[in-house]
């Protein structure tokens, strides 16, 4: 019986983790067999003992795609606590170029990503700021519908989380305040 090693035993971890911790692809296939741990996807693996929560899922999906990605729109909405949807899948940005096919995973390909502009780092994974998450929801509103991005707006003022100063800020920064300025003013 093969023991999974302790730093595996935390999170998500790829099939590289896993022969850098000493296993062989035997021995992982082994683990799946006597459910030790399964498969989130190719060559991504959790273990059985792990809750599979909000974490762990973003963790998986940045396993998944690789970096450079962060944690997106709908996704990001639900961790601030700014829509009452519940993603079905794991909103993630990428660059253009990279392919994945993860039927888990909401894909949202960029040209150009802007990865220095309101992207914060989290234990496993980076996930957009509350004012990038806002300035990009009006900009992709056709994927994720014209109410969401409006009532979490307002949500996100209302909570305090951030101030319309700063989305405008943010906006700039994406250079995209013309999609947002209309609804910054009418809250005004």
């Amino acid at each position: 019986m093969t023991k999974l090693p302790k730093a595996l035993q935390k999170g998500p971890f790829t099939y590289k983790q896993a022969l850098a911790s000493g296993l062989n692809l035997r021995s992982v296939r082994q683990l799946v067999a006597e459910e030790q741990c399964y498969t989130v996807a190719k060559g991504v693996y959790m273990p059985t003992n792990v809750e599979y929560n909000e974490e762990n899922q973003f963790r998986a999906a940045t396993l998944i795609v690789g970096q450079p990605s962060a944690i997106c729109l709908v996704s990001a909405l639900s961790v601030y606590g700014l829509t009452d949807t519940i993603p079905r899948k794991t909103w993630i940005t990428v660059p253009a170029t990279k392919r994945t096919q993860v039927s888990s995973l909401k894909v949202l390909r960029q040209s150009d990503p802007q990865w220095d502009i309101g992207i914060e780092k989290k234990n496993g994974y980076t996930i957009t700021s509350v004012e990038r998450t806002l300035v990009e929801s009006f900009c992709y509103k056709n994927m994720i519908g014209s109410t969401v991005p409006i009532e979490a707006l307002r949500e996100a003022v209302r909570k305090k989380l951030t101030t319309p100063s700063k989305i405008l800020d943010m906006a700039k920064k994406m250079k995209v305040v013309h999609r947002i300025l209309p609804y910054l003013e009418a809250m005004a």
